[in-house]
């Protein structure tokens, strides 16, 4: 079984200036377990494009503690190309923020 772990570790698609593969990924709901996972990701070197949660206020302090990305509320958010989307809302929120994706 591949856990998070695994994921976060591997190269993966896009290439950056460096040459390196780089992941780019968007993040729904950054409460504590979405601004985790993505300073993570960060750490690991994979390009962080939008934090989108339900205000403005929480979605600028998850940019500011994972390091990267672009600040938006669910009510406007225009995801970027990404490879991967994490959803890291309440299971209550998971189809409003399927809706963001379609």
């Amino acid at each position: 079984m591949t856990g998070i772990s695994d994921v976060m570790s591997r190269r993966a698609i896009g290439v950056d200036r460096t040459g390196e593969s780089r992941l780019k990924i968007s993040i729904i709901g950054a409460g504590r377990v979405g601004q985790t996972l993505g300073f993570m990701a960060k750490q690991a070197g994979f390009e962080i494009t939008d934090v989108v949660t339900r205000s403005l206020k929480s979605a600028r302090a998850a940019v500011r503690f994972i390091g990267a990305g672009k600040a938006q509320t669910a009510d406007g958010a225009y995801l970027s190309p990404v490879d991967l989307i994490l959803i890291a809302t309440p299971d209550s929120q998971i189809e409003a923020a399927v809706a963001l994706i379609q």
